[in-house]
């Protein structure tokens, strides 16, 4: 699979999506793009409100995924050489969120102490490793970041042709790797995050009907369902569920569950009001299949 290049005025970074085969799919490729530049955004907005960068797209080479994005300081006159220094600091940051994010598996940190060179942090498997203070506190107050690297990473385990994920730290193909994770990590890393209660509540709705829509055979990826007239997305978290789909309970589009729904609610200032955002199914109560829902009069 090709790689998709993102450069940093005369540096570079290479993000690579690799697999067997020599395609990706156009949702994969364009949400990875979106995703990189989005957080690459979000971080300067953290590091200097005042300053303006712009992430532009080239044209693509003929046959060829490797897309190249310029990354410069927005400003009047020349770029000077602390511009340079300031996007070299923003990359690092944007690769170093997601190493914290890969090193804490998809928990919460252990502990955390300052030390004179960042802070330590360590793992639910009590490891631990030195970050920045600048990536630990970006990581765990900016919701908008771990949003879109929980989409991300969700989209590219959904996409098996996708086996691994990595970043060079420039476009010559002997330059140093600095993130690279595989198809095992992608299920830590596409997990929900919520960073604020304030700004972030969960509100669990219990002995909901969802009508399934897309059935999914494993408790990696989400299936779809139809909820109070709305298509969603959720992951099952019931591991009895999942014992009794192994013992071969059968299961079918247009089927009910009758369950407990965990839904993550984002507030929105220019509303007022709390959005829907996310959904994660707790507990499946009861399954109807559907030749059997007439009998119990429940429609959709």
């Amino acid at each position: 699979m090709e790689n998709i290049t993102t450069e940093v005025k005369d540096k570079g970074f290479v993000v690579t999506l690799g697999g067997r085969g020599h395609e990706v799919s156009s949702d994969t490729l364009i949400l990875t793009l979106f995703s990189t530049t989005s957080i690459l955004q979000e971080i300067n907005k953290e590091l200097s409100p005042d300053k303006r960068i712009e992430v532009k797209i080239k044209a693509l080479n003929e046959g060829s995924f490797e897309i190249i994005h310029s990354l410069k300081e927005v400003a009047i006159g020349f770029l000077k050489p602390e511009s340079i220094a300031y996007l070299s600091g923003l990359f690092g940051i944007f690769v170093g969120v997601i190493e914290l994010r890969k090193f804490l598996k998809g928990e919460e940190p252990k502990s955390t102490s300052a030390v004179d060179t960042g802070v330590k942090v360590e793992n639910v498997d009590g490891d631990v490793t030195i970050f920045d203070q600048k990536i630990v506190n970006i990581y765990q107050d900016n919701q908008m970041i771990n949003d879109l690297l929980s989409r991300q990473f969700e989209k590219l385990n959904t996409d098996e042709s996708v086996e691994y994920y990595s970043i060079r730290k420039d476009t010559d193909k002997n330059a140093e790797v600095v993130f690279e994770a595989n198809r095992n990590d992608f299920v830590n890393l596409q997990n929900k995050r919520i960073v604020s209660k304030e700004s972030v509540r969960e509100n669990i709705r219990q002995q909901i009907y969802l009508k399934i829509i897309k059935l999914v055979w494993n408790d990696d990826n989400k299936w779809a369902f139809l909820y109070d007239g709305n298509k969603i997305s959720a992951f099952i978290k019931d591991p009895d569920f999942f014992v009794k789909i192994d013992d071969g309970e059968q299961f079918a589009k247009g089927d009910e569950l009758v369950v407990d729904l965990k839904i993550y609610q984002i507030f929105d200032q220019s509303i007022n009001g709390y959005i829907n955002q996310d959904y994660e199914i707790i507990t499946v109560h009861k399954h109807i299949p559907r030749n059997e829902q007439l009998k119990f009069g429940k429609q959709f």
